[in-house]
């Protein structure tokens, strides 16, 4: 899981190959395809970015001045305090007693429009959105984050975690955050978001 992660997503997959088996497991069982439409005639058009990781997923949402926010969702005891071994990557997976949520704001390098998060996930996909429905999943998620800042924890890339409310499992991952922030902008999410690879689809009738 990409920038869930303290370390780069590369080294985590090399380190933890127990939680990526597991993951792909259980892809396996449901299908793991998901195609996503974005609206034909969006209202207010905003431009963001779908980062897939292989197994982690991510969006980047404009928050004015040139900013993204990048927010990221996993277990606590994996992602935000970095506990790695199997029996992490398991207890992640099937038992994980509390969820945290991880945030970071990035701007884009001088002359590219696309923002370039350090660790580089393996492919960043432009999606044009309902503007409206952007902002309100930013409103959302930055009052989830700010509601638990007491419990923050920095970690490197600038990323800092908080616990939250939202249980965890691998049916309810960051791919489930982010297929509902998709819908909630306006965008036809079709397909079980287990794993990262969301595929974007042509609008066009």
């Amino acid at each position: 899981m990409k920038n869930m992660f303290p370390l780069s997503i590369r080294k985590v997959l090399e380190n933890t190959g127990g939680m990526a088996l597991a993951m792909l497991c259980c892809a396996l069982m449901i299908g793991c395809s998901t195609a996503v439409t974005p609206p034909l005639n969006p209202r207010n058009p905003q431009v963001i970015y779908l980062c897939d990781c292989g197994i982690h997923s991510s969006l980047l949402l404009p928050v004015g001045n040139g900013t993204y926010v990048e927010f990221l969702y996993g277990d606590w005891n994996w992602a935000a305090l970095g506990h790695h071994g199997p029996q992490d990557a398991l207890g992640a997976l099937l038992f994980s007693q509390q969820s945290t949520l991880g945030r970071r704001f990035l701007k884009p390098p001088g002359g590219d429009a696309m923002p370039q998060p350090v660790d580089r996930p393996f492919a960043e996909t432009r999606v044009i959105v309902n503007g409206d429905g952007c902002w309100e999943v930013v409103r959302k998620l930055m009052a989830r984050w700010e509601q638990h800042r007491a419990t923050a924890t920095l970690i490197e890339t600038d990323l800092s975690y908080v616990k939250d409310d939202e249980p965890y499992s691998w049916t309810h991952d960051c791919n489930a955050l982010t297929a509902d922030c998709l819908r909630a902008m306006g965008c036809k999410v079709d397909g079980s978001p287990i794993l990262s690879n969301f595929r974007v689809v042509d609008p066009a009738p």
